[in-house]
């Protein structure tokens, strides 16, 4: 199998110019002053999950560390163009605001304010003395996670790449930071116990998602990258050096067991409750980043097994736009997560199908454009409801990253927030 050594720009010639412009557009309107609050105010009255809409400061996902994503991307593609100064405030706005007491996660506490730090810190040269203090923070949320034992709290929250220890580990990888090794020696003690299939099995009322919990009353395993075993599973492959270990193999074979294959290929449910005493697989979920088929296939890419990797993203291609049920542009859960996975799987296999998959989630993401409304990209929620989302992981941010990707030939590193690489 290929190699990968430089980044392929998937979009040429005229195409490649209107979509920059596309982008181009996006990031301008996001950076005109108060509009991302603004957006995100009148968010809060379209949608009908009144909790998932919010802006915090030093946020990744709904917050000005995931602008200063998009802007530090757009200044390392074309760094006459200003965009280093969007993001150098974007950055000083999540760091003036930024407070301890937002706990341990990547995508909404500190640790994902110092991996966009680091991110736009062109090798160390710059924020030296804002990631030190970071890097300190990182030690001590780091020490208090693992100071939890491991049977007092059971909640995904704890240990998944949002919120808990994989997300951890995931900065102290890309930080050289000392904690790593005590990380990753907590996921490996999980990944090989044995209850329920291991120890990121989840009781039932340790379920976060009422839907999920509503459907596994005695508790469930996770499948997905955001929130379940793909997560620690990608995290151990990514920083593993030797190929497959015990823990790694222990967490394929659990996402082996609890497949739930369609007409097209492999497939997954977003968990398998337990019923009687055994896991049991729910239908195929969406093919997203979050939950499905291709987080769970990054997820055994990054871990070694990448013939089963790929099967499953062709898998994925193949299926109708129906069958892989994504409705919404995001990233989280739509077509530019999707379109971010085909473009890392291309780039990495030049399987010609991952190249026909990416250009038909481009065309639809062109489709999705409306430059009537005020960012351009709205989020779609469940029903159809259609929502003015300024966040890096559910709104217009997040879709001109993954747009950004399409149509340069610089390598997307933002996309290891998402332990896409």
């Amino acid at each position: 199998m290929p190699s990968f050594e430089a980044w392929r720009p998937l979009l040429e010639g005229t195409r490649r110019h209107e979509i920059l412009n596309l982008v181009r557009e996006v990031a301008g309107r996001l950076a005109e002053p108060g509009a991302p609050q603004r957006a995100a105010q009148a968010a809060r009255s379209q949608t009908g999950h009144p909790g998932s809409v919010y802006w915090l400061p030093q946020g990744l996902a709904q917050g000005d560390a995931g602008l200063a994503l998009l802007f530090g991307q757009l200044d390392a593609c074309f760094p006459e163009e200003g965009w280093d100064r969007l993001a150098h405030r974007a950055l000083q706005e999540g760091v003036g605001n930024a407070s301890r007491e937002s706990g341990m996660g990547l995508f909404s506490g500190l640790p994902g304010l110092a991996l966009v730090a680091h991110l736009l810190s062109r090798d160390g040269r710059r924020y030296q003395r804002l990631l030190t203090s970071l890097d300190a923070e990182l030690a001590l949320l780091t020490r208090q996670a693992l100071e939890v034992p491991l049977q007092a709290s059971r909640a995904a929250r704890d240990w998944d790449l949002v919120s808990g220890l994989v997300g951890l580990g995931v900065l102290a990888w890309t930080r050289n930071h000392p904690a790593l090794p005590d990380v990753l020696a907590r996921l490996e003690t999980m990944a090989r116990q044995t209850s329920f299939g291991s120890g990121f099995f989840v009781p039932g009322e340790c379920i976060a998602n009422p839907s999920l919990r509503e459907e596994a009353p005695e508790g469930h395993l996770d499948l997905g990258l955001a929130h379940g075993i793909a997560g620690p599973l990608a995290l151990l492959g990514l920083t593993g050096n030797s190929g497959p270990t015990q823990a790694t193999r222990r967490l394929a074979d659990l996402l082996e067991a609890n497949r739930s294959d369609d007409e097209w290929g492999p497939n997954w449910s977003a968990a398998a409750p337990l019923q009687e005493g055994a896991l049991v697989p729910g239908p195929p979920t969406h093919a997203a980043w979050c939950y499905g088929a291709p987080g769970i296939a990054r997820a055994l890419w990054h871990a070694g097994f990448r013939e089963q990797a790929l099967e499953t993203m062709q898998a994925v291609a193949r299926r109708t736009p129906q069958a892989r049920r994504l409705v919404s542009p995001s990233l989280c859960h739509g077509f530019a997560g999707l379109l971010a996975h085909a473009l890392r799987f291309w780039n990495e296999s030049e399987d010609p199908g991952m190249k026909s998959l990416a250009l038909e989630m481009v065309a639809r993401l062109e489709e999705e454009w409306n430059p009537q409304t005020p960012l351009g990209f709205q989020a779609v929620e469940p029903g159809g409801v259609r929502v003015d989302q300024p966040g890096f992981l559910e709104g217009a941010p997040g879709v001109a990253l993954a747009l950004l990707a399409a149509a340069t030939d610089h390598e997307p590193g933002w996309d290891r927030v998402l332990l896409l690489s």
